[in-house]
Parts: structure tokens; sequence; C-alpha cells
């Protein structure tokens, strides 16, 4: 894994670059000098300089030639096609870094090289004879870039917020829009926005280049601008069904490097479960080793003799030959990650993930393997799919389908057609979002803070308006921004680790696969995710395949059993920030009262340690 960042200016010299680099380089967790590739040129009367930094004893992707340099922070796959563009042998590419092939495709084609790449991550390109930088984001946006003007006549970037605010005349005021709309939607996810002021993130699927200290960006790949499915048969789904299959296999094999240890999640779904037995059919070819975890406690920890979804996460290993760990989480992991400079670092359901990162790291792992994505693409439930069959006349399939998924999963077939084609499709008519949202200031902020938040107009936020159609739905839920927001979040925890996530359903290839089948093949004969689950059978047991459900209540108890050692100790953290500018620490304290309270749900501003930023 590479972490990449630079700074251009203008009518600066290269002891002022040498030293910008520095700063970036120093707040990269797990490097050191001789594991950070840097490049500093001179074109007119601009300085760039460009950095590439991997853990201890890694090697940093950056390549320089022609009068064009490249940083790279991405794995490129579907070798065998950009063997094809650059009419080369496959074999001659095996060997090759990120950067030099990057460096190739513009040097043929310009950025529109960079268009149709299968990638994870991010690139910088600094053309010399151009005067220009083009930063460049994988189609999904599985990893972040971020971008910023600097307060004397430049521009910055990193893949990693810490490294950005390093710089000495980066801003760090908090942006309290963001904060508003954080505080409204209970979460932040607004496109190439952050909680910094003056700091954005380059969108997925987008290419940025900077004028005049400025930064403009053009979207190359967008989900929507897909062709339509058509309908198929049931022959052709269950050709379909195979075509996905040996599709998988492909996508994970690529992520599995020979003689490395990977690690996977296991949660007893369909998504990370075949994941887990594809890295395992792979890796016993290769000489690789597996580990596979679960974000459940252990039996020791919670004996529960009743159902959980460690019953099918035990029978997906006990399959692949692969020993299932679990998530050490305790209240030091809880304490860690909900004490962290929020604006820096996004935290998404990272308490169970960071004691799996912290034991992945231990045993020698530096990738994991996510199954996130899949429910958004070819493992998508299916929502949509009746309201769509009744808008489109077919009632009678409607009809059937809904008695079979009752017969399958039991409940009330007038209930189905109220929750599963009623209100969609008076919720779409409407435009509704049921979504509550909070529109007051909290009382626990500090009154200045209440006054200038309470003045701000929250950012537009994607909205999940339930859609008609699978389709629909799917578009829908790719633009929300939360497969994103998880994927950074890990991206920069993981970088504390040495560890890079892949994520196999969010392969470009897979998703466009999924983005084109018609709504049958995820709802058919009663079941939801029916040809995913075809296209999995042999690799997945059947207990785990035809599955209806999984619970995740051993998970579930552990955080119960652990909030009360947590509430006492975030409170006594927050006795720490009794000075921070944002909460009134005693007001807090006064409000969280009652065994079944958490804190409240601000105190995170408690540990942002960004300076206030008028509305």
């Amino acid at each position: 894994m590479s972490s990449i960042f630079g700074v251009i200016r203008t009518h600066a010299g290269e002891a002022q670059a040498a030293r910008d680099l520095a700063r970036m380089s120093s707040a990269t967790p797990h490097s050191d000098p001789t594991s950070v590739a840097t490049a500093i040129s001179t074109a007119g009367s601009l300085t760039a300089a460009l950095a590439s930094a991997t853990w201890v004893g890694g090697r940093a992707d950056l390549f320089e030639a022609r009068d064009v340099t490249v940083v790279a922070d991405a794995r490129l796959f579907d070798r065998s096609s950009l063997a094809a563009r650059l009419r080369q042998p496959v074999t001659d590419l095996a060997g090759r870094s990120s950067a030099s092939i990057i460096h190739e495709l513009y040097c043929r084609d310009g950025t529109k090289g960079l268009h149709s790449l299968v990638a994870e991550g991010s690139a910088a390109i600094w053309d010399t004879r151009a005067g220009a930088l083009w930063c460049w984001r994988d189609a999904i946006g599985v990893r972040p870039l971020y971008l910023t003007r600097l307060s004397q006549d430049g521009v910055a970037f990193a893949s990693d917020l810490r490294q950005l605010v390093a710089v000495e005349d980066v801003q760090t005021r908090l942006d309290l829009r963001a904060v508003r709309t954080h505080l409204v939607f209970g979460r932040f996810f607004a496109p190439g926005k952050t909680l910094v002021s003056g700091i954005e993130k380059l969108k997925p699927g987008h290419i940025a280049t900077t004028t005049g200290g400025a930064w403009r960006s053009a979207e190359y790949w967008s989900p929507s601008a897909l062709a339509a499915p058509t309908q198929r048969r049931r022959p052709e789904l269950e050709e379909l069904a195979q075509e996905l299959g040996e599709l998988m296999r492909i996508v994970v094999e690529e992520r599995v490097e020979p003689g490395q240890r990977v690690t996977t999640h296991t949660s007893g779904g369909l998504d990370s479960s075949t994941i887990t037995a594809l890295a395992a059919e792979c890796a016993s070819l290769r000489g690789s080793t597996v580990d596979a975890y679960s974000w459940a406690p252990s039996r020791e920890v919670y004996p529960n003799p009743n159902w959980d979804e460690r019953y099918l996460a035990e029978a997906v290993c006990a399959a692949a030959g692969v020993e299932l760990r679990h998530s050490t989480m305790s209240v030091d992991d809880m304490v860690s990650v909900h004490t962290v400079d929020r604006a820096l670092q996004h935290v998404t359901t990272l308490e169970p993930e960071w004691s799996v990162q912290r034991q992945a790291a231990a045993r020698g792992s530096h990738t994991i393997l996510s199954g996130w994505g899949g429910d958004e693409g070819v493992v998508f439930n299916g929502r949509g799919f009746f309201a769509q069959k009744v808008r489109s006349g077919r009632l009678l399939t409607a009809h059937r389908e809904l008695r079979k998924r009752r017969d399958i999963h039991g409940g009330s077939l007038l209930g189905a057609w109220k929750h599963r084609v009623f209100m969609p499709l008076r919720d779409q008519w409407l435009g509704r979002d049921r979504t509550a949202r909070d529109t007051r200031v909290p009382l626990e902020l500090r009154p200045e803070i209440r006054q200038a938040l309470g003045s701000c107009i929250p950012y537009d936020e994607p909205l999940i308006v339930p859609e008609v159609g699978t389709r629909q739905m799917q578009l829908t839920l790719l633009s929300f921004g939360h497969l994103q927001a998880r994927a950074e979040s890990w991206a920069s925890f993981g970088l504390n680790n040495a560890l890079v996530y892949s994520f196999p359903m969010l392969d470009r290839r897979v998703l466009e696969f999924a983005l084109n089948l018609p709504s049958d093949a995820y709802f058919h004969e009663g079941w939801k995710r029916w040809l995913f689950r075809t296209a999995i059978d042999g690799l997945v047991p059947d207990e785990v395949r035809w599955h209806p459900d999984k619970q995740d209540q051993a998970l579930d108890v552990r955080l119960h059993e652990l909030g009360p050692a947590f509430r006492a100790a975030m409170r006594e953290r927050l006795h720490e920030r009794t000075d921070n500018p944002y909460v009134d620490i005693d007001a807090l304290m006064r409000a969280d009262v009652g065994d079944g309270r958490r804190l409240g749900t601000d105190y995170w501003l408690a540990f942002i340690n960004c300076e206030p930023a008028a509305s």
C-alpha cells in the first residue's frame, strides 16, 4: 500500500518543496525516509513536489520519465485488457508498478487513457511540459484523495487528511455547515466535502486538475450512465449465474497475492462467505494464507446456545479449510475509535473492525478483503422489485412471487402487498424520504457554537427515497455516499496498521454486471438474491447459501455488555477536554443520566482540534 501526497507552488524554490514533503511524510504512519520516494521539478513559475510513501520495507510507487511524473496509491486489475491496450504480453505487465502503467497510458492518450481503468485507489500526474497537475480517483472511490488550495499561491493533495493538514499554510478550520449537516442527518456523506473548511475530497470516477490555484474536476464514469438491462428468460438467468460465478473468481483471484497472508471478513452472509471461500481456494494454489475474521465475539466470550451468525461463519470456514477468528473488541478499542479527531479521520463501523485490524497486522497481513458493497450490487436484495412489477402491469407475477416469499419466510401476504408494493409506490409519488431528522441544535454545545450552527444551512445530502425498480434503487444507493464513507474510514485507520482494504464486490466489472441484470435476477421463486445464490452453488455450503437471513446477536450482546465500562471511560476522557471550544462538558455530563443512555451523540465534537469557523 502506498499513500501519495504533494504540493504545487508558485514562485517557490525546491527547498520549500522539500520542506513540504518532509512535513507530509512525517504525518504518514509506518513510513520512514527509506520508504518514501520523492520527485521535485519546476515548470516556469511552478514548483511541483510529489511523493509516494509506503510502510517500512515496502516499495513506494513513483515513476518519472519524459517530463511526466506519476505517483500512485492504486492497484490495477484486469491486466489482460491493459496488455491488449498497450499491445504488450500480459507477462510483461506482471512486474510493473501501477505508476509506470498509468504513466504509459497518460503519455499515449492523455487523461482519457485512465477512463477505462479497473482499479482501486488514486494517482497524481505532474506534466512538466504542460505545467499541469492531474489527480485521478478510481471509478468507485474505495480510497480517498483530498485536495486543497494553499494560502500562499499553491495547491496540495494527499491520500490522508493528516498528511494534508501537516503543510504549514493549510488552514484547519472546522466547516460548521458540515457539522450542521452531520447533526441533522446523523451522518455526513456530502459529495466532495469534508469537515475541514477549504479541503475537498475528489469524487469517485473523477479527474481533477488545477489552474490558477483552484481545483476543477470532471466525471469520467458514473453508474447511472450505464445501459439499462433487458429482460431475460429462465435459461438465460442460469447462464448469467454461471457468468457471475466465473467473474467473482477472477476478481478475488486478482486480489490474492502469491505467498502472502490475506485477511477476510466472514460474517456468515452471502458476500463475505463467497469471498472467504474463493480466497481460500485461490490461496491453496498460490502458496498464500487466509485468515478469516468475524466481528462477533468467540464462544468463550459469549457462549450463547441459541442460533446466531457464528454458526453460518463456522460452516463457511469449515468447508473452506480456514480457521475462523473473532474480533477481540474491548473497551479500549471502543474508546480509541470514539476519541479520534473526526475532522481528520472519519469513523464508520470501526468498533469491532479496529481490533480486527490490529490482529491482522500482528499476524503479518497487509490486505483485508471485504464484502462491503455487495448489498448494493450483485447481492442486492431486490428492493423495488414488486412495485416495479405492479407499475408495469404484471400484477400476477408480483402476487405469485409474494406468495412464494411468504411460503419461504412466513408473514402476511396482505402485509407484504402493503409494505412492498403500495408504500413504495406512494412514497415515490410523494417524493418522500421516511428518514427521521432532528433539526435542533444540541443544548450541550457551547452557546457561541450553538448560535453559529443555528444560522447554518446544511449541505444537500442525498436522500434514500424508496424507488420503484431494482436498478433505480441500486443507483440511488450507489449515489448515497455510505459505501465510500466506510471505505475511506477503513483506509485511514488501516494506514495506522500498514493495511490496505480491497473490495471485490465493488470491482468496476462486478458493478457494471450487476447494473445490467434484469429485476428477476434479484428476486426469483420467492428468494431475494436468487442469481447470486445460484452462482455460488458448490462453493458455499447450502445451509449458508439458502439461509433466509443472518443475525448479529452475539455482537449486539457484546456491545451492550461493554456499554457501562465504555461510558465510564468516555466520561473520564471527556473530562480531559473541558477546554475544547465546541462542547460544554459539564452540560453534557448533566444530560448523560441513567444507566441505559450512552453519552450524547455530539460528544465527538469535543475531540476535534480544528479551529472554529464562522458559518
